[in-house]
């Protein structure tokens, strides 16, 4: 669905922002059932226009606007761009205040940071505590499925770089030119410039989030792709990285690979479309478009992207050790660098990595499903008795196990015939899926990406899908299996099985699903509120509450009157703070470029304790609890 345009945002929605999780429910709800009384009483076009208006909703395209109306009175759906809006909105606030540079705080705000580790800390708590379960009632750690899949970071640079050597693989067999570009948005994209090894305000900004930045390097690249078709010239083949300046502007680094023939015509299209916007402003010949043939005696095209996929990922090396040098961009350690750059990216909702001109990646994710069963089979190798049919099987050969399997029978061979039907059903999966595509299974089988394209670029494959209707009554597809578009076999890589339709009655497939069972118990959980700056208690019901630690503080229970009274306390120094935010200019922070110990002692009260222009009012507000805590 379309994301909340920052720029548009209207002031009454602003005025309430950021919302603590519980403003966020408690707001969700009310919206959901305003815009079902819209609706209902006056129609959806209202409700649509009404929709524009308060959140700067798209909806001229009518099939975005038809699944719009359907989402409105969902209060789930609002609290998920509800939560979106906040941390977005916040951090554009300290984008404006200044407070995201080098030697500020690079890539994204410490407030912001913060408060985005600690919805992380909290979902994994939560994932720690459950489990999944199929429909068989198989059940599995939810934090083990995680862990071998490609949410791992370990797993996911490993894939990417599996990917871009098969790339480079197909590449040079080809003959063809690899270049290194980097693409930098006009200076107008960036909230802060460099001078003298500090971060300064840039007057040129023209208020953009990142994320619109995101989004304005992606439609220039979808303008390459365009011109390249129309003058006939093959299609960009290589991978691009998506990585922060230090005040949190993207910026690609792509390598390409093009035929010897088309390197003029294409780099030129390239270099036109990346100046096209403020072609003419200063500097922007030597800094928006750099490109650089990559010379195979310095290094490929892997060891040229090693580095930016790594500090993007988690700041190591693929033998596990830390990136020497650090992140250079932010002048910060290279894992410290990684997890501010993967924050960012989650937050403001960015794709860090992308292949173009390649097979899909989904393709071959499904094909590797049946290692499973190739390793049972492969466990039979060697055996008298079931060497020959697992033999068979692995060169997609049928016969042998049903005849075996008749011949042990007849000799009252109980232990091999057991071996044999225990294989039935993965050797029926791997040769159908050796019918389907042969090469590609087994390309992606061992991990070698350049043969599955070789193998897929031969024999397409097409995605084989269960139509359903979702929550809220509309199609989606559900991927099944991959089928073979030239001989049309197919193969099922998802467990499919048959239900009734409670609405007509009759049995109809659907796919196999797992769902996730929570932990009963879960923690006390603050909750976000205003700007991150201290933490909320969480009413649990009419028992005692606990609040989170601060620091090195006890944990210590309340009552109800008291958090009320705290919460309350919160938010009325949450208002005066926004208030204060605009007069506070970047150097008056901590760490800002022009505060010295000399000013910072000049800024504190008689007691000591800091003032609000060095920006530590978490201490202010930890005393203050501490104080209403003690009187009641």
């Amino acid at each position: 669905m379309t994301d909340f345009p920052l720029s548009v945002i209207r002031a009454h929605f602003a005025a309430a922002l950021p919302h603590s999780d519980d403003e966020i429910a408690h707001k969700a709800e009310t919206l959901a059932k305003d815009f079902a009384r819209l609706i209902q009483n006056q129609g959806p076009e209202v409700a649509l226009n009404e929709a524009a208006i308060l959140a700067g909703f798209d909806i001229e395209d009518k099939e975005e606007a038809a699944k719009l109306v359907s989402r409105l009175p969902v209060a789930k759906w609002w609290r998920r761009q509800l939560q979106v809006m906040s941390i977005r909105h916040c951090e554009l606030e300290m984008l404006r205040a200044g407070n995201v540079g080098l030697r500020i705080s690079p890539y994204i705000s410490e407030l912001s940071l913060r408060r985005m580790m600690r919805r992380r800390k909290r979902a994994q708590k939560a994932i720690e505590a459950a489990t999944i379960s199929s429909g068989g009632g198989q059940e599995i750690d939810l934090a083990q499925v995680i862990a071998s899949s490609v949410s791992n970071p370990t797993i996911k640079r490993g894939e990417f770089f599996t990917r871009v050597k098969g790339v480079q693989a197909v590449a040079a067999e080809q003959n063809m030119l690899g270049f290194a570009i980097a693409i930098t948005a006009p200076s107008k994209y960036h909230r802060m410039t460099v001078s003298r090894g500090f971060a300064v305000e840039n007057d040129k900004w023209n208020g953009a989030s990142p994320k619109e930045t995101a989004q304005y390097l992606g439609g220039i690249f979808q303008k390459m792709r365009n011109y390249l078709s129309k003058k006939y010239l093959p299609a960009l083949f290589g991978f691009r990285a998506t990585e922060p300046h230090h005040d949190g502007t993207p910026h690609w680094h792509m390598i390409i690979f093009i035929a010897p023939e088309h390197v003029k015509k294409t780099l030129a299209i390239i270099r036109r479309e990346a100046m096209r916007e403020d072609r003419n402003e200063e500097g922007a010949k030597k800094r928006r478009v750099d490109i650089k043939p990559i010379d195979p005696k310095r290094g490929d095209a892997v060891a040229y992207a090693a580095a930016y996929i790594s500090k993007n990922i988690d700041g190591k090396k693929s033998d596990g050790a830390a990136i020497e040098g650090g992140d250079w961009e932010a002048q910060t350690g290279a894992e410290e660098g990684a997890v501010r750059a993967v924050v960012w990216a989650s937050m403001w909702g960015i794709r860090q990595f992308q292949l173009f001109g390649a097979e899909k990646i989904g393709q071959y994710r499904e094909l590797r499903r049946f290692h499973r069963q190739k390793k049972a089979v492969e466990a039979l190798i060697d055996h008298a008795d079931t060497d020959g049919p697992a033999r068979a099987i692995l060169a997609g050969h049928a016969a042998p196990l049903a005849l075996a399997a008749c011949d042990a029978r007849k000799a009252g061979r109980a232990d091999v015939f057991a071996k044999l039907t225990g294989i039935r059903e993965e050797a029926a999966q791997l040769i159908a899926v050796g019918k389907v595509n042969q090469a590609a299974f087994l390309a992606a089988d061992v991990g070698d990406y350049a043969a599955f394209i070789r193998a897929v670029r031969q024999d397409k494959l097409e995605p084989v899908n269960l139509v359903r209707a979702n929550c809220y009554g509309e199609e989606v597809k559900d991927l099944i299996g991959l089928k073979n578009t030239r001989t049309g076999a197919q193969v099922l890589t998802r467990e499919v099985k048959e239900v009734v339709d409670p609405a007509t009655g009759e049995f109809k497939q659907v796919r196999d699903s797992w769902s996730v069972n929570w932990g009963a118990k879960r923690e006390a959980l603050a909750s976000d509120f205003a700007l991150g700056l201290a933490s909320g208690a969480r009413s649990l019901g009419p028992v005692a509450i606990t609040i989170p630690k601060l620091e090195n503080e006890p944990v210590r229970e309340i009552t109800k009157c008291q958090v009320q009274a705290i919460e309350s306390w919160m938010k009325q120094q949450a208002f005066l703070f926004k208030k204060e935010l605009q007069q506070i200019k970047p150097h008056q922070w901590e760490h800002g470029p022009k505060w010295s110990e000399s000013q910072d002692a000049k800024n504190r009260d008689k007691s000591g304790k800091p003032g609000i222009k060095n920006g530590l009012l978490k201490e202010k507000n930890r005393f203050e609890i501490n104080r209403r805590l003690n009187h009641g």
